[in-house]
């Protein structure tokens, strides 16, 4: 599945990028983890990475003994701006 990038659009844009991607994964039967060890639902995740411009999420696959992904614990990684304070 490809990362989407969102740098500098519009908050409802980039929720709707982000439940596209993460209903994706849903619907391959994959299970979505954040933070990292609890599982939680697609419109939860993309609410909380479209109100959070300062992060980045880092997706870390589980797959399965066939190499078929059936987990995604996403990880917040912030920016290197916020990290240095602005």
């Amino acid at each position: 599945m490809q990362r989407t990038e969102m740098t500098g659009e519009n908050p409802r844009r980039i929720f709707k990028a982000y439940l596209k991607e993460l209903r994706a994964y849903e619907n391959e039967g994959v299970r979505l983890y954040y933070p990292y060890d609890e599982e939680c639902s697609p419109r939860f995740l993309a609410e909380t990475m479209a109100k959070d411009p300062g992060a980045t999420y880092m997706r870390d696959l589980v797959e399965s003994e066939e190499g078929k992904v059936i987990k995604v614990h996403f990880n917040r990684i912030l920016l290197a701006d916020e990290k240095q304070g602005g």
